[in-house]
């Protein structure tokens, strides 16, 4: 079974092992004011939604996580590097997105094929850019009365 955790240890590991990427934040928001440590290029997580499904005809249920995640690094004041850094940031988010469809769990856990990227730029005490996008986790589960933890 993928619980949020599983799911958010396995982006961590990603990013983590990605040459390129140096840090993971999972928070609602990715500022220098929430992590002063912030060590660029980072893959940034948070989750929208979740919902679960009864699959029509099946005694299991498809349990899906949405997250909207964003890879950014940064700009120089000028924004001189911003293309250079919106050109790498897309090509890690979608080595992120590859990792997730093709390793050996993307049969217990599937990345919904529909993702679409947006363009990043924040300003503030970091000036970031980057690509971001909503993606959905999707995992089947059995809902059985017998596996939750009950005292009778």
């Amino acid at each position: 079974m993928y619980t949020l955790n599983k799911i958010l240890t396995l982006q961590e590991l990603f990013a983590t092992n990605h040459l390129q990427i140096n840090d993971f934040v999972f928070d609602q928001e990715y500022s220098y004011e929430t992590k002063p440590s912030l060590k660029y290029p980072l893959l940034w997580a948070d989750l929208e939604s979740s919902d679960i499904n009864e699959i029509k005809g099946s005694a299991v249920w498809e349990d899906n996580f949405v997250f909207n995640i964003a890879c950014v690094d940064l700009v120089r004041e000028d924004k001189s590097n911003e293309r250079e850094v919106l050109s790498d940031c897309k090509l890690m988010l979608n080595d992120f997105l590859i990792h997730f469809r093709q390793t050996d769990f993307a049969e217990y856990l599937v990345v919904d094929p529909i993702t679409t990227m947006s363009p990043i730029r924040m300003s503030g005490q970091d000036l970031t850019s980057g690509w971001g996008c909503k993606m959905k986790f999707k995992f089947i589960t059995d809902p059985d009365l017998c596996g939750i933890p009950n005292k009778k």
